[in-house]
């Protein structure tokens, strides 16, 4: 930590188990993102997810709301710190984290700011199905091909939302039922396509995904609800060649959502030439994370940093 922080921030984590560093291919952001802010005199709070690491709890139970409840827990603990009591301290989310990062700030008044990374402002079934089109266009199947896999995903979802009165057993039955009937549907090329990326069964880990508490709650949530009421400056970013949360779906509503919000200090960017992990990147394409040496671009860092100053400056007069 800084001797004299300037402001102080947590930072959430995308979805699935992640460590404090939200290690990923590789590479470490939360540890690059944390190493900059610090630097700049901003004191960071990294935390192990639930049930990760150090840290206690069942993730494989917890939903996106519980995800907000620990992070609120985070905010308590830095605002408890004596070097921030009288500090600005806000939230970082990237992915769910952004998607969490303003269902915290509707639960907690502690949080003076929010940066949403590549955060959704649209439903989680819209996300599922529109990224599952632009991750398979990524990968070079056609146009046809890729729509005829979101329409995979599209049945697979519809399932679930109307799973209320089955049990377990039932919905991976009805789940397998519909994969195998969508997967016949589909023309030979299609068919040949998809394979070569791994399609043609469902897999255990996707049944324990679509069969999960947080699946379903994720599919229902709808973020403009909270974007369009958060009371706090965001900064909104997005990677222009991003395939899972893609600029051209969410940057409008997002737009729409924090001007309707009405802080003056909310701002919302897309960043050139960036993916959903802001590498500067060609395609976007997820096999791509690995490949890029930097972890996250100098200009994310720059833009992150600059807008907490800004805003916890204007705070502090």
């Amino acid at each position: 930590m800084p001797d004299e922080p300037k402001a102080g921030v947590i930072l959430i984590s995308g979805s699935g188990p992640q460590n404090r560093d939200q290690l990923f291919m590789g590479h470490r952001p939360f540890w690059v993102i944390a190493d900059q802010l610090t630097k700049q005199g901003i004191a960071v709070l990294r935390y192990d997810d639930r049930g990760v690491a150090d840290s206690e709890g069942n993730f494989d139970t917890a939903t996106s709301y519980d995800f907000a409840e620990d992070a609120s827990g985070a905010i308590n603990f830095l605002q408890q710190v004596d070097k921030l009591k009288q500090k600005s301290v806000g939230v970082i989310g990237h992915s769910e984290g952004g998607l969490i990062a303003p269902v915290l700030a509707s639960i907690n008044q502690q949080v003076a700011f929010a940066i949403l990374l590549a955060g959704p402002s649209r439903t989680g079934k819209f996300v599922s199905e529109n990224q599952m089109i632009k991750i398979l266009l990524s990968n070079g199947v056609s146009k046809t091909t890729a729509h005829a896999g979101s329409n995979i995903t599209k049945a697979l979802n519809n399932v679930v939302l109307n799973s209320s009165s089955l049990d377990k057993e039932a919905l991976i039955a009805k789940l397998k039922l519909t994969y195998q009937q969508s997967w016949d549907a589909l023309t030979a090329d299609s068919k040949n396509q998809l394979q070569r990326l791994g399609g043609g069964s469902l897999t255990q880990a996707r049944i324990k995904m679509l069969t999960g508490d947080w699946y379903k709650v994720f599919l229902q949530h709808e973020p403009v609800t909270y974007l369009s009421t958060i009371e706090v400056p965001t900064l909104a970013l997005f990677g222009e060649k991003d395939v899972q949360i893609s600029t051209a779906d969410h940057y409008p509503m997002m737009q729409q959502a924090l001007l309707k919000s009405g802080h003056s200090s909310s701002q919302v960017h897309v960043l050139k030439d960036h993916n959903h992990m802001f590498q500067k990147s060609k395609t976007g394409a997820l096999s791509e994370y690995q490949q890029i040496e930097e972890t996250i671009s100098a200009d994310t860092l720059s833009v992150m940093t600059q807008w907490i100053l800004t805003v916890t400056n204007k705070n502090t007069h």
